[in-house]
């Protein structure tokens, strides 16, 4: 450039540092294309993974409502069952001596009893949880709505950056057409203001576009992130509420063989001790008639060793016939 004329080894040098700026800003809007890409598609599974675990919460609300209503039925009919048994109990009169069937009956009884009582128990507990999950229920309705609406706008957000790609792929269409006509028809002074102006506006815009373009995808990126989070915390939440029901079903299983062990060992214990009393009477009973049979025994053989006057002299009549006479008492043999 010499003498304010523009030459042409310097319209060669300045066309291609041009058509360099516009392969670099070609290859930075291919970037930033990927990024969004590959944010929507972060976003997307995020969405799903949400929606999943939304679906996965309320399924295993259900099944716990219908457990619920399952322990509910359960404790009605043994309710009725028990006041049934109570009302025959009631109406039969009472004995003395129970027969064994009626003993083990009420020792199914009370360890029926016992599983009520166990039952009740966790349907208290189980009947809290499902209170605590309908009262956060509401509150995790609104997140989802709040997250959903957010997913739109940040769809927006990227439809709404994609235009403005596109209209930068376009107006650097346009630029690439008029730039060579411009260089070969002004002269060195306007080809240097024009080239000034078009590099700063272009460096403005880009700067402007790649900041815009970086806020929305770090925005994005934040947004995906918390939607996982949020995905994550629902997950261990289900875990832990899986974990927490295989445990007490294992403990209930324990508590209910614990009690039929100890009301088996109380019914055996219980016929023992029956069989041991049968046992005593029965001597006792046994014993006394024994005795009976040996004093009459005894007696008899008595009688027959002293003969006619030792039978004459239980009644008061003496040997010779004269009358009544006091009976002598007849010694004690013992044994």
């Amino acid at each position: 450039m010499a003498g304010g004329y523009f030459s042409q080894d310097d319209g060669g040098e300045e066309l291609l540092e041009l058509e360099n700026r516009i392969v670099t800003q070609r290859a930075q809007n291919e970037q930033l294309q990927q990024k969004l890409e590959a944010t929507t598609a972060e976003m997307d599974s995020a969405k799903e993974a949400c929606l999943a675990g939304a679906e996965a919460a309320r399924v295993q609300m259900g099944r716990m409502r219908e457990e619920l209503k399952l322990l509910q039925s359960y404790q009605d009919a043994f309710r009725q069952q028990m006041l049934e048994a109570d009302e025959e109990q009631s109406s039969t009169a009472p004995l003395q001596w129970q027969s064994p069937a009626t003993e083990e009956d009420r020792s199914r009884r009370e360890t029926m009893q016992l599983e009520a009582r166990s039952l009740r128990y966790e349907l208290s507990k189980w009947r809290h949880q499902v209170e605590v999950l309908e009262a956060s229920r509401p509150q995790q309705d609104k997140e989802i709505g709040r997250l959903k609406a957010e997913l739109t706008h940040a769809h927006d957000v990227l439809e709404s950056t994609r235009h403005a790609v596109r209209h930068l792929e376009v107006e650097r269409i346009g630029d690439e057409g008029h730039e060579p006509r411009s260089l070969n028809s002004s002269g060195a002074k306007g080809a240097d203001a024009s080239g000034a102006g078009l590099g700063s506006i272009e460096a403005v815009a880009e700067r402007r576009i790649r900041e815009m373009h970086e806020g929305r995808g770090a925005e994005l990126q934040s947004k995906s992130k918390r939607l996982g989070n949020v995905l994550a915390a629902q997950k261990l939440l289900i875990h832990r509420l899986q974990k927490q029901l295989l445990t007490e079903e294992g403990s209930l299983e324990q508590k209910d063989a614990r009690l039929m062990g100890e009301a088996r060992l109380h019914l055996r214990l219980k016929v023992a001790l029956r069989q041991r009393s049968d046992d005593v009477v029965v001597d006792t009973v046994m014993g006394k008639i024994a005795n009976k049979q040996r004093d009459v025994v005894i007696n008899k053989a008595i009688s027959a060793a002293k003969g006619p006057q030792a039978a004459l002299e239980p009644i008061g009549i003496s040997p010779d016939g004269g009358g009544p006479v006091r009976s002598a008492s007849l010694p004690h043999i013992a044994g």
